[in-house]
């Protein structure tokens, strides 16, 4: 009689242990947490792209007989500039992002830029007087220029980020002017006048052995301003992402002054080239590496 209620004693818990077991979820790969990309970090990289843009200056005489020069001996404005620039770029960029949400990611982004966006302008005025004509020659050249801006960002998938830029931008700006007398080949024309008061006096030659230029001048100036712009940039591996962005960077208005020599010009005779505000437009291209944050586990 024992024996049979051991055997039935076996019999229930062999039944009753596989119902038991088959009541507990099992732990399968798909249970555990699966590691999702996290925007949220610090990052630098490099980009590169083209830029352009319009340079516009008008012509101010500083002294009395250059004013007399651009108002009676030429025609009023013939030295005002338009031209375009465009050209490369290259640099890098630093910055941190937070992933706000599952779908908003805000950073701050630095960035300092190579460039050689350029420009010339060639104008000739021909006045009343036989073989006397004048040339101007202007070239601008935007040589660097970096941006300090907040990045506000919407998450279109988990790995691609669509956002909007802007901020600080500053630039460097090297602008050159000459105005020369271009007469037929082979002929020797000097010009020069004074003005009513007699204190300045133009004088002005293409023979050999005078000035090459009748004004000439350079500058090379910083200026600060502004930025914006929209780009989207995609995670394409661990810590790794591409972007492609466009922007644009405003920055003041600057001048250049040129000098005309003296002698055969008194000392002070000069006019100036006044250029407006200075907008540019890039697109360019970036990878970027991330240093902290990551992939993380999402449950």
């Amino acid at each position: 009689m024992q024996q049979i209620a051991k055997l039935a004693a076996i019999f229930f818990v062999a039944s009753v242990i596989p119902a038991f077991a088959a009541d507990v979820p099992a732990k399968t790969p798909s249970s555990i947490a699966a590691p999702v990309a996290s925007w949220t970090g610090f990052y630098a990289g490099l980009n590169a792209g083209y830029g352009w843009s319009d340079a516009t200056s008008s012509n101010v005489a500083v002294d009395p007989a250059s004013a007399l020069l651009f108002a009676v001996v030429l025609p009023p404005g013939s030295f005002d500039t338009r031209f375009a620039q465009e050209g490369a770029m290259a640099g890098g960029q630093a910055g941190v992002n937070w992933q706000l949400s599952d779908r908003f990611v805000a950073g701050i982004e630095a960035d300092i830029q190579w460039s050689d966006i350029h420009g010339s302008d060639i104008r000739s005025a021909a006045t009343a007087i036989p073989n006397l004509q004048f040339t101007s020659n202007t070239t601008r050249n935007l040589e660097w220029f970096g941006t300090v801006r907040a990045r506000l960002g919407f998450l279109a998938t988990p790995d691609l980020l669509l956002y909007g830029t802007g901020g600080l931008a500053y630039g460097q700006t090297n602008t050159s002017a000459s105005i020369g007398l271009t007469p037929p080949p082979g002929i020797n024309v000097a010009t020069g006048f004074s003005d009513p008061s007699g204190n300045f006096t133009f004088a002005c030659s293409n023979a050999p052995g005078s000035p090459p230029n009748c004004y000439s001048g350079s500058s090379r100036q910083t200026s600060v301003g502004w930025s914006a712009g929209l780009g989207g940039e995609w995670r394409f591996a661990d810590r790794w992402t591409a972007k492609l962005e466009w922007l644009h960077i405003d920055l003041p208005g600057n001048s250049v002054t040129l000098v005309s020599p003296s002698p055969p010009s008194s000392p002070g005779v000069m006019t100036k080239y006044n250029f407006v505000h200075q907008g540019y437009d890039f697109v360019r291209v970036g990878l970027n590496y991330q240093f902290s944050g990551g992939a993380v586990a999402k449950h």
